[in-house]
């Protein structure tokens, strides 16, 4: 009887252990799924609320407690001048957008400006690139452009720009001074408001999606459906300290590149006008590290001219503006991948090696796909 009853205790207890591993199996894919949701939200925030998303310094990295031990060290931009590329677009060949709104209302065929080989070798090699006039000084389409900014502005689309990162999205006017309206073709809120200068902006922006996908140099794949653009509109006095534009732990870590188009008009003098780009070159994040020389480059936000960096690269700010300033403003991702989840599950305290659960990694799969899905459909809508 002894034995007997030793025999069943051995084999039921196996059987209750695996059905306890089974239950926390389980367990652990509902926190994959809370994650899911839980990141969906945080991109929301990033898609609704601003540029940016680091943590950003209160002040200018050049205003710091070291600011006059060392003398900033100002990097000549290495600006591309050459000959402008351009592809013959026929628009009325593209389908009609979910909204109803068609590319067939633009006229027969658009020039549309593309990277040359220079602009992406040199992107390639130093991580940012500038190019004066990818649109001509003299195109009455930035200047249509720029009348889109005012009378999205007189229709009330805009927003006060806000920082932060994710839940900490908030309004600061000591970090940032400027409005912002999120672009994109499927923008309900943008379908009132129909313009054929920004369908063509759009062109554009994707045309240039596929040069980075297709010559960049990290070699990702860039979700269309995950790309962020805004119009940024800066008033006199307008600024936006330093700040980075993907932090590692968040949804903003899928941004592979980051773009400034200018819209200004050519009466603009950065000298006297203000509102530069200044890329920071030095160790830090959105503060200069004690002990460190300033080391940036300043790029003038003349009309026409397209900026592109390596979004987790390069710390950077809008200087003070003395007049209104004009940019098309945007950001390039890659697709969620099963790593970001794990990524943002360890900066949030998850615990164990997901690589070594094959249960674990099938429950971040899944995940990753709701992410995914989620993302396009907040960035659609």
């Amino acid at each position: 009887m002894k034995s007997a009853r030793g025999h069943t205790g051995s084999s039921s207890s196996p059987i209750l252990i695996r059905g306890a591993m089974l239950l926390h199996r389980v367990a652990e894919f509902a926190i994959f799924a809370v994650l899911a949701i839980a990141t969906t939200t945080i991109f929301s925030n990033v898609v609704a609320g601003r540029g940016g998303v680091g943590p950003v310094a209160a002040e200018s990295s050049t205003a710091g407690p070291f600011a006059d031990a060392f003398a900033p060290t100002y990097i000549a931009p290495a600006i591309s001048r050459h000959a402008r590329h351009y592809v013959s677009i026929h628009t009325n060949t593209r389908p009609e957008s979910p909204g109803g709104s068609s590319l067939a209302a633009l006229a027969a065929a658009s020039d549309v400006p593309r990277l040359g080989p220079d602009d992406l070798e040199t992107l390639k090699s130093q991580g940012y690139v500038v190019v004066e006039d990818f649109l001509p000084s003299d195109s009455e389409w930035k200047n249509s452009l720029r009348s889109d900014v005012l009378q999205l502005r007189e229709k009330n689309k805009f927003k006060i720009a806000r920082i932060g990162q994710d839940s900490t999205n908030t309004l600061n006017e000591e970090i940032r001074v400027a409005e912002t309206c999120f672009l994109g073709r499927n923008k309900a809120e943008l379908r009132d408001v129909p313009s054929a200068d920004r369908e063509r902006l759009y062109d554009v922006l994707d045309a240039l999606r596929q040069d980075l996908e297709d010559h960049g140099a990290k070699g990702n794949k860039l979700d269309e459906g995950l790309s962020e653009f805004l119009y940024a509109y800066y008033p006199t006095g307008g600024f936006y300290r330093r700040h980075r534009d993907a932090i590692k732990g968040s949804a903003s870590f899928l941004r592979e590149y980051s773009l400034l188009l200018y819209l200004n008009d050519d009466s603009y003098d950065a000298e006297t006008d203000g509102g530069r780009l200044r890329i920071h070159m030095d160790s830090g994040g959105d503060f200069l590290p004690a002990g460190e020389a300033p080391l940036f480059q300043d790029v003038d936000a003349c009309g026409g001219t397209l900026v592109l960096f390596e979004s987790d690269r390069f710390p950077h700010e809008v200087l003070d503006t003395v007049r209104e300033r004009f940019a098309v403003v945007g950001w390039y991702n890659r697709p969620m991948s099963i790593g970001d989840l794990a990524s943002i599950n360890s900066e949030s305290g998850g615990v164990g090696d997901s690589a070594s659960d094959p249960i674990r990694l099938a429950g971040l799969a899944v995940a990753a796909g709701l992410v995914t899905v989620g993302l396009i459909n907040l960035l659609g809508s």
